[in-house]
């Protein structure tokens, strides 16, 4: 389990037991906390790999696309999120998931979105899914798609977003596209990575400086 994610039940039984609504999900106090606590418009969480990056991004997205329950099971009127807290707005939220390519979806991102929500817990009222891979999932204030690098550019245009996640870096063309999705609904975009340097770029030294 990766350093920072706090569980205090069984995970036997994942598929109902959801960390964003029985509160067993705490962030690490340095980036992770910074991460989640952040009221910028763009964030970016970079780790080494199975620092929890990834399950970071997609908690992220759980916490913006559920609503808080007061002790009674009754709507509070504000979302889950209680790092940045935000009213539920008066029609449904629209975001994205981005990642590399539909294999890397499968293995990487789905599988944190069917442990984050729970997939039979209830709280994903539908989805999409052909030949194993999720192509969208509904959650009760929320549509979310998912996108990858690997399809054509286009797909990434004419949508107006409230929030997307890109897991690991994006093309800039890519990237450029998907925060212009967010600025008629001032939307969030949240991105995790591992940064690294490429040594046959011939600018890598003078990057270096950058990278702490």
């Amino acid at each position: 389990m990766p350093k920072g994610l706090t569980f205090d039940i069984d995970l036997s039984a994942l598929d109902v037991f959801s960390p964003l609504t029985q509160g067993a999900f705490k962030p690490e106090p340095n980036g992770q906390d910074a991460f989640f606590h952040s009221t910028k418009h763009i964030v970016i969480l970079g780790g080494g790999n199975k620092a929890g990056k990834t399950y970071c991004g997609t908690m992220k997205v759980g916490y913006r696309t559920m609503p808080e329950l007061d002790k009674y099971g009754n709507k509070t009127g504000w979302l889950l999120d209680p790092y940045v807290r935000s009213r539920i707005p008066d029609r449904r939220l629209v975001g994205w998931i981005s990642t590399y390519s539909q294999r890397v979806q499968e293995s990487t991102v789905q599988k944190m979105v069917q442990r984050i929500y729970g997939e039979k817990s209830g709280n994903i009222k539908d989805y999409y899914e052909e030949g194993g891979t999720w192509f969208n999932y509904k959650t009760e204030l929320a549509d979310v798609y998912f996108q990858w690098i690997t399809a054509q550019n286009s797909t990434y245009t004419g949508a107006n977003l409230d929030f997307v996640y890109m897991d690991e870096p994006h093309p800039r063309d890519i990237f450029y596209e998907a925060v212009t999705r967010l600025i008629e609904n001032k939307g969030y975009a949240w991105i995790t990575l591992t940064p690294i340097i490429d040594s046959n770029d011939i600018d890598f030294a003078r990057k270096m400086k950058f990278i702490s």
